[in-house]
């Protein structure tokens, strides 16, 4: 374009800001306008100036300027480009409706004379025809310029052709699955690219309290609590990133300012062709699954409370009554008779205060209550203290007892009194569970951890047993008549602690056959 001209009160953005006609020096400028604020210098901006060319040309939007005869006067590369010329000099002489399909040219044409009356603005959805003679979907905005001192009109084009196809895209899927989604009792949305709503089923409406016409082209993201907003787009990144569903997120839709719904999400993209075009999203309102985890909650620390509590309160009387009964059975005066009895009393008021012992621990472990004096153990004297104490106890029921610990246990960090509970709990069941064959600890160090197994060779226990023999008063006998007693908190316990200790236990079991307890510690 070789021609000169001006820019001319375009628009008014704001009532201190306005387009007008440059200073007379810059008469033979191309293109420029001056832009004026209240008690500043106008800031000319110059067509002369090759940065000016560079960046009208690489503008995303296309830009054209159409005499008052609807003849094409001026077009920046964009516009080209949109439609699939090369040169401004393949346009001379055209009216910018040749460039529309027939069946908009009447609308284009209508809105072409409005913008010359001073009414521009958003533009409308036009099918436009390129070089090639293929159609592309365009939209924009127009205004009123002077050009080379004569009334024109200015157009900002954009190709949204893709942008189209994804919709058209979409609202066939949309047509294709709207039965099946008008029954499901969760939420189904599908959303474009930019996580606009394109469909909701019918749940999703009762879900958010709005009606198709409220939730189609919002954003979805509109719809949650602030502090999910972020996550949300984090995770919609992701699966664009990724081609990758993302399954069962918790998160909360804001109803009200003061009301709030939890829901379940899931995310999957949409593709067609190989391309991304959206995304689909199935929400499960998880009210009811909320408030029965929190009475389930209030319940188990209603339960801790009362466990802590009771067993208190059996111990302060159990206490003195042992006290008692050792004193009987330490008597040498005491008829053999009442000692008998006596000791008999005694057994059960140590068992019993064994288990207020195991349910204060409990509610410790609940409450994180539980205290832990960590420091240098070697575990090779813990080992043989442990071997000496239940040694009686062993050989009352003559079983073999067997040793194998390996000479360079390094140390470890912990709490010596616990992790001795931990292996005299697994001795005491090891024994509790075989009335005949052996008993045996094994220790050894494995990469940066020391392993030791306690194993015995009693009753064992089927494969679903052993998966939940560390969970809170499991017991494998649970008939009236069971031969072994139990509360079922030992190897819950021992579990805890060991966590405390960033440690682990497993067990290998075989019905008949024996158990193997293996328990992991981290060396120093």
């Amino acid at each position: 374009m070789e021609e000169s001209g001006e820019l001319k009160t375009i628009c008014s953005l704001h009532d201190d800001i306005s387009f007008q006609n440059y200073d007379k020096q810059n008469e033979d400028n191309e293109l420029c306008c001056s832009i004026q604020k209240p008690d500043e210098t106008n800031f000319i901006i110059d067509r002369s100036d090759p940065y000016y060319q560079i960046l009208i040309d690489s503008l995303l939007e296309g830009i054209i300027i159409i005499d008052s005869d609807g003849k094409i006067q001026y077009c920046n590369q964009t516009f080209l480009h949109i439609l699939g010329y090369s040169s401004p000099s393949e346009l001379e002489g055209l009216f910018a409706s040749s460039f529309i399909s027939e069946d908009y040219v009447e609308l284009f044409n209508k809105h072409q004379k409005q913008t010359c009356l001073g009414r521009g603005g958003f533009l409308p959805t036009y099918k436009a025809k390129k070089k090639d003679g293929s159609i592309i979907w365009i939209d924009g905005l127009s205004c009123m310029v002077s050009y080379k001192k004569k009334a024109a009109n200015i157009f900002f084009i954009r190709d949204i052709t893709k942008q189209k196809n994804i919709k058209r895209k979409m609202k066939q899927l949309e047509k294709k699955y709207r039965t099946i989604a008008e029954l499901s009792a969760n939420g189904i949305v599908t959303m474009d690219p930019l996580g606009k709503i394109m469909y909701a089923n019918k749940s999703f409406e009762m879900m958010t309290r709005k009606n198709g016409k409220q939730l189609k082209n919002s954003l979805f993201r509109e719809l949650l609590t602030e502090d999910y907003i972020y996550i949300f787009q984090q995770l919609l990144m992701k699966v664009r990133k990724k081609n990758e569903n993302i399954r069962n997120v918790e998160m909360e839709i804001k109803i009200t300012s003061e009301q709030i719904n939890p829901i379940e999400i899931s995310i999957a993209p949409i593709n067609e062709d190989d391309a991304f075009i959206g995304f689909i999203c199935t929400l499960q309102d998880i009210k009811e699954r909320k408030r029965f985890e929190n009475e389930i909650k209030t319940s188990e620390r209603l339960k801790t409370e009362f466990m802590n509590i009771a067993a208190h309160e059996l111990k302060s009387p159990v206490t003195p009554i042992k006290g008692y009964l050792d004193l009987i059975v330490s008597d040498e005066k005491s008829d053999e008779k009442i000692k008998k009895w006596a000791k008999i009393s005694l057994r059960n008021a140590e068992r019993l205060l064994r288990l207020v012992d195991d349910i204060l621990d409990v509610s410790r472990l609940d409450n994180d209550t539980m205290k832990f004096e960590m420091r240098k153990i070697d575990p090779t004297s813990l080992f043989h203290e442990i071997g000496e104490d239940m040694t009686p106890s062993i050989e009352k029921k003559q079983l073999a007892f067997t040793k194998n610990l390996a000479s360079d246990l390094p140390e470890i960090l912990g709490d010596y009194l616990r992790l001795n509970q931990v292996l005299r709990n697994l001795f005491t069941n090891a024994i509790k569970f075989t009335d005949e064959g052996s008993i045996k600890l094994e220790a050894y160090r494995k990469d940066d951890n020391i392993v030791f197994e306690v194993s015995d060779t009693g009753i064992g226990m089927r494969k679903d047993e052993a998966s939940n023999v560390f969970k809170k008063f499991y017991q494998t006998e649970t008939s009236d008549n069971r031969k072994h007693e139990g509360t079922g908190l030992g190897l819950f316990i021992c579990k805890e602690i060991l966590k405390k200790h960033h440690g682990d236990i497993q067990v290998d079991s075989t019905l008949g056959k024996g158990s193997r307890f293996i328990v992991t510690l981290p060396i120093l």
